[in-house]
């Protein structure tokens, strides 16, 4: 898509919405963007096109779409010294949550400051498929089972399904060193944490924070399922309440598994897998 040009406001943006469902209200989004004082410089409706951002003279990206739109441009800007503003507009919106998000767009929008700033981590994990960072988690056993089937339902059909695939999900082996620490054993879930919700907004951590330069190690055994099945039995009675699971913080892990993981919202094999955290590596207007 050509860029739009404009030369009435003060702040340049770059407008960028991923998906059909978030293209259709893009005319409402640009206009609302407009009547508060921005002016778009462009706007980009695909991932081929992310390279102008960074050709284009901008104050601030705008990402309109859910988690997945949002990481895939944090780490095309990362290092970089333009700040990401979100509009969340997908289902869990995890990222948004982090960040403190919760009002309507023009709300939203109203309260951008582009001085106020935070700057956040990514997880960066190696392994035979190369290198690939995260912003929300990486993972195995349960988020990973249901990670590719529920990319377009809402968050009540994507607890349901967590839901039934913990009754029959078997745990499975994983080896972990953490802190120097080996740990072995069976897991049903075994996440790395950047940020502290994963999925249909399942609290895994909440004492993740994403500038601290911590991951947080979650695990939850067979003996955690009982438990993890009142969890999603409270969460479809309306309840959003934090897991208490088994946790442990680090800045550097080595995971080991023959299960998938998901990396954010994709999946990969397993294998041994190492894991850092690269500090303060993208902005978000908070």
């Amino acid at each position: 898509m050509a860029c739009a040009l404009h030369y009435a406001a003060s702040v340049r943006v770059a407008f960028i919405y991923l998906g059909a469902e978030i293209a259709s209200t893009a005319e409402h989004l640009r206009q609302a963007l407009e009547q508060h004082g921005h002016y778009v410089v462009c706007e980009i409706d695909n991932t081929s096109d992310f390279d102008r951002v960074l050709e284009t003279p901008v104050d601030v990206v705008v990402v309109a779409g859910g988690d997945g739109s949002v990481a895939a441009v944090a780490r095309r800007l990362a290092h970089a010294a333009i700040p990401i503003a979100v509009l969340p507009l997908g289902t869990a919106n995890n990222i948004a949550k982090c960040l403190g998000i919760h009002a309507s767009v023009d709300e939203t929008i109203a309260r951008w400051d582009l001085e106020q700033r935070i700057a956040i981590d990514f997880g960066v994990a190696h392994a035979r498929w190369g290198r690939r960072t995260f912003l929300e988690g990486l993972g195995c056993g349960l988020v990973t089972a249901i990670t590719s089937g529920c990319n377009d339902v809402d968050l009540e059909e994507a607890l349901r399904a967590y839901q039934r695939r913990l009754e029959t999900l078997a745990p499975r082996p994983v080896t972990l060193t953490v802190n120097d620490e080996c740990m072995e054993d069976e897991f049903l879930l075994a996440e790395v944490l950047n940020v502290g919700w994963v999925g249909p907004n399942l609290a895994l951590s909440s004492e993740s924070n994403p500038s601290d330069g911590w991951l947080e190690v979650v695990l939850a055994r067979e003996s955690e399922r009982q438990y993890l099945c009142g969890y999603f039995e409270q969460r479809l009675r309306g309840d959003m309440v934090d897991l208490e699971l088994p946790t442990q913080r680090t800045h550097h892990l080595e995971l080991r598994t023959a299960q998938d993981v998901h990396i954010d919202d994709q999946v990969y094999e397993g294998g041994p897998i190492v894991i850092d955290v690269q500090r303060r590596a993208v902005q978000f207007l908070v």
